[in-house]
Parts: C-alpha cells; sequence; structure tokens
C-alpha cells in the first residue's frame, strides 16, 4: 500500500490520511467578526493513477475533512491548492506573497483574468488543480457544482459525491466532510511512485449572497507532499503480521513522534474503543529521523495478544506519526489483504526440507477450531496439485493444545518445488498456509532466486540449509536499503511489489560471518 500526501491540501495514496491542525503560514485577514480558521484538516486518498489522462498527470480521489471556526460570516467558502511553482506571484497592496492581502477590507477574490491562475478545464497545467466551492448557507451545506463560481463563471470546480457538517459547539466549530474529490495534478510518477512536491493552498470565504468579495480568507498556507512516506502493510499470517516503513527526505535530523492502534470499530479514525499497540514499536518516538534513518520494520511483526485474538486480529491497523519539522500529523491505515479470512488453525511452524529424493514437511498447530485436516499441495511448473490429504489430529476438530504433523513426500524433481497447507474446516471451508520452497534434488547453489527475471515484481528465495539463521537485506541499485529480514530461520523468503529495476539481496549468517549476494532482476511485463 504505497501511500501519497497532498495538502490542503495534502494527500495520500491508498488509505492513507492527512490532518494538519494549524494554519502554517500565510495571511490570514478579512473584515468584520468572520474569522477563517480552519483546522483538523484530514485527508483519504483512494487509488491513484499516473499520466493519465494524458502523460504528465496524476489523477486522484480522495475524502476530505476539515474543520472551521463556526460563524455566520462564512456562507459561502472557496478553497483553491495548487503546486508551488503555479502558485499566483501578483502583489496586491501590502500583500507578502501570492494573491491575498495580509491587511485590509474586502478584496476582489482570485479569477482567471486577475492574476488569480484558476483554471477554465479540470488538470489545465499552471493553474490551481483544486478548486471546490460549498454553499454553507443552511444547516446542511451543498457542493457548488461546475460553471458555479461566482466571481468567474468560467472556472472549473472539482466535482464530489456528498458533503455533510456537524456543528461542535463545545469547541466553537463546524466538521466538514466530502467525499469523492477527484483531481487531476500536472506531475509525472516516478518509476511508479509519486513525487514529492510542495502545495501552496488559499481558502476564502464571502457574506454575500453572489460571493463578489472575498471578506474572510487564508493565503498562501505551504505544506509539504509525500513527505514522511508511510508504507504499512498487514498479511494474512495466524497470528496476524504488518511491516512498516516510515522514511522522509528531509537530510534534518528530528524526533519521529508516533503511536500504533488497532482500529477496532472500523472508523478509520482512531476513537477511544480502539487499542494501542505503539509498544509493539517502541516508546512512541524514534530520535535521528531523517532520509538516511527510516523507521522501518521489514520483518513480518505479530502483535500479541491481539494478533491471534478472535475478532480482533483482522481489524484494521492505524499508524500516526508527527516531527517538529512538519505541521502535519500524518496516517495510514493498512487492511487486511483482499481475500484474507481468519484461519480457524492457529500454526507455530510450517517447514520443508529436502533428504535426498524425499522432502520432509513438519507443521505445529497451537489451536485448531472445526479442524478436518490438511491437504498438502505442491507447485513444480506453475500448477497446484494435492499430493495428499492430512487428518486434524484434534479430537472433534477442536483443541487447545499443540499438535506435530509429519508428511514425506517423493520428490525427485531437479527444479524447484514450492508447498502450501489448505488447512480445511469441517464445513468445507479453506484457507492457505504460508507457502514454502526447497531446491530440487542435486541443484547446487547456495540460494536460488526464482523467477529470475520477474515479471510481476514477486520473487521467492530459496536457501540451501534450513537449519541456519540468516540476516537478508534488499537494496536498490543506489544502495538504498528497501527491506531487512532479521534472524530467518526458515529456508525460503517471499519479495513481493517489486517495481521494474535491478536489486541486490545480501545474505549474513551472524554465526559464521559468511556473506553472500545475489542480484535480482523485474522486467516490466
Amino acid at each position: 500500500m504505497k501511500k501519497i500526501l497532498l495538502s490542503i491540501l495534502l494527500f495520500a495514496a491508498t488509505g492513507l490520511t492527512v490532518k494538519t491542525f494549524s494554519q502554517v503560514g500565510g495571511c490570514a485577514n478579512g473584515t468584520g467578526a468572520c474569522d477563517l480558521i480552519i483546522s483538523g484538516v484530514e485527508v483519504t486518498v483512494g487509488p491513484y493513477q499516473c499520466n493519465t489522462p494524458s502523460a504528465g498527470k496524476i489523477t486522484v480521489t480522495f475524502d476530505l475533512k476539515f474543520k472551521l471556526k463556526a460563524n455566520s460570516g462564512n456562507k459561502w467558502i472557496f478553497i483553491h491548492s495548487y503546486l508551488q511553482g503555479d502558485y499566483p506571484t501578483v502583489q496586491p497592496p501590502t500583500s507578502v506573497s501570492g494573491f491575498f492581502p495580509c491587511s485590509g477590507s474586502a478584496t476582489d477574490p482570485p479569477t482567471r483574468t486577475n492574476g488569480g491562475k484558476l483554471p477554465a478545464t479540470i488538470g489545465q497545467a499552471g493553474t490551481s488543480f483544486l478548486n471546490l466551492g460549498i454553499d454553507n448557507t443552511g444547516t446542511n451545506p451543498t457542493l457548488i457544482g461546475a460553471g458555479g463560481y461566482t466571481p468567474d463563471a468560467g472556472v472549473a470546480l472539482n466535482s464530489a459525491t456528498s458533503i455533510t457538517k456537524t456543528n461542535l459547539p463545545a469547541l466553537g466549530v463546524d466538521s466538514f466532510s466530502i467525499k469523492g474529490v477527484t483531481v487531476v495534478i500536472n506531475a509525472s510518477c516516478i518509476a511508479g511512485m509519486l513525487p514529492s512536491l510542495v502545495v501552496k493552498t488559499d481558502v476564502w470565504s464571502s457574506q454575500g449572497q453572489q460571493a463578489s468579495k472575498a471578506q474572510c480568507w487564508v493565503g498562501g498556507i505551504t505544506t509539504g507532499f509525500n513527505d514522511p512516506t508511510i508504507n504499512l502493510q498487514k498479511q494474512c499470517n495466524t497470528p496476524r503480521t504488518f511491516t512498516l516503513n516510515v522514511s522522509t527526505s528531509n537530510t534534518v535530523p528530528s524526533t519521529l513522534t508516533y503511536s500504533l492502534f488497532i482500529d477496532a470499530d472500523n472508523s478509520g479514525d482512531v476513537n477511544a474503543g480502539d487499542i494501542d499497540i505503539t509498544s509493539v514499536l517502541g516508546d512512541g518516538t524514534f530520535e535521528n529521523f531523517d532520509n538516511t534513518h527510516p523507521l522501518f520494520t521489514p520483518a513480518p511483526t505479530s502483535y500479541p495478544p491481539y494478533s491471534n485474538t478472535p475478532g480482533i486480529a483482522s481489524k484494521p491497523l492505524i499508524f500516526r506519526g508527527s516531527t517538529p519539522l512538519t505541521a502535519n500529523v500524518v496516517a495510514a491505515k493498512a487492511s487486511d489483504p483482499v481475500g484474507c479470512i481468519p484461519l480457524p488453525v492457529k500454526f507455530n511452524s510450517f517447514t520443508a526440507a529436502r533428504n535426498h529424493s524425499n522432502v520432509v514437511l513438519k507443521w505445529e498447530t497451537a489451536f485448531e477450531q472445526n479442524s478436518k485436516g490438511f491437504a498438502v499441495e505442491r507447485n513444480i511448473r506453475g500448477v497446484w496439485e494435492q499430493v495428499s490429504f492430512v487428518a486434524s489430529q484434534a479430537a472433534d476438530g477442536n483443541s487447545n493444545s499443540a499438535l506435530a504433523y509429519l508428511f514425506v513426500d517423493l520428490n525427485d524433481v531437479k527444479g524447484i518445488t514450492q508447498y502450501r497447507l489448505r488447512q480445511v474446516d469441517l464445513d468445507a471451508k479453506s484457507s492457505f498456509s504460508e507457502i514454502r520452497a526447497v531446491r530440487g534434488e542435486g541443484q547446487t547453489g547456495k540460494t536460488v532466486v526464482f523467477p529470475n527475471p520477474s515479471l510481476d515484481g514477486r520473487v521467492s528465495v530459496v536457501f540451501e540449509d534450513a537449519t541456519v539463521t540468516r540476516d537478508v537485506s534488499l537494496s536498490d541499485m543506489a544502495g538504498r536499503i528497501l527491506k531487512q529480514w532479521k534472524g530467518v530461520t526458515n529456508n525460503n523468503i517471499q519479495i513481493d511489489n517489486l517495481i521494474p529495476g535491478m536489486y541486490s539481496l545480501k545474505i549474513v549468517v551472524p554465526a559464521t560471518g559468511i556473506q553472500s549476494v545475489e542480484k535480482i532482476i523485474v522486467s516490466k511485463r
């Protein structure tokens, strides 16, 4: 789940949320008592598309939440966000920068003809990429449709699927929620990733029905784009596990303050009923966080006892982090992968090892519930086939004690063979274990990587000796470490989600100091 930030607005790619709790720089002014104070900006973005509808463009759909000081002066509200290089350079009287002055009375709002740099069509280069209009005159606000920008009827406004408002009298604010906003950003994805950009945003409001004058405004809100970057992923293991990579392009070391929660109510946000598991990662702070020191947990990490608790293990995880160098609290949500269902069996271990022309499979379960047994399946030439079925040792399919299983497969194949267990319930439902791989009969070489080259960004790595403990790291050609595995005791690992390119896999046996390096190539289809 690669994520993207933009800001107010900040953006995030699949499932990423961005929050800013205070205005950042810029001009904040206006007439009367209609203070325009924005806080609690929260953006959750769905899948993004690179180079659509044409090259050099990114299309993103997102949901937006923000809080606005409750005031009768904010009847019509408009939001304009620009890439930093597209931000207006006009200098109104007493203006420090951008379109709006930093003091004075009501002013003309931005248009296409007075230096406001607003677009005639969505995605027009050199103009604002986000333009939202909100009719806030009633209890229930509505979005102003295309062609409804009163100061300039030719300005294109972005569409959205819905908008709601909740008044929070104790805080003196209105909380807005806008869903399904689509924008087109004039930037190119780099090697399948979103670029790091700077965004500037103007927000203004008017009391007049025609919104012909901007009476309150905040201008030049500046925020970084896609930094820090969070990659949080869950696996279908039992117990459930996750991997995490929080990185930054900033060269100045700072302290990353973070938290990790189980989203027990599936709300997408952290609430009172959610479970704080921050201690899995540490004490909630990470010192000397910079572009060479990411917060990195590449090895699948469980979070007992919740990672194998029925009804809890499958809930999403939410990671939040912030540094003093930014004004944003960034949050990433990770759900179970599609098709991942809770296993009624908890595996303590599952190994596969070759012994001449035989492959010895061993597995141990910590508990079993409603279990009929295990279909042993193997993959030799790209097709999975069942080679045997091992009945459950649990009485009536249920056991809370550790149970050990052994199966020997006659296999003299010269190439790599993969094995998996298909655990079958008494009601015929089934789920798969992790995959194990063994080298072929008489196959030489200390490490086997396959397929290599890979066409789908996925490779399996098989080690020679299953009894050795290893440390493994994956680097790109620039020497950046992308993933790490500490204390690997299985005879194989699987690497997913690699983009086209060349990689180095470094394998170290701590007990002996022996090191080896394998090259991995990922090609385009």
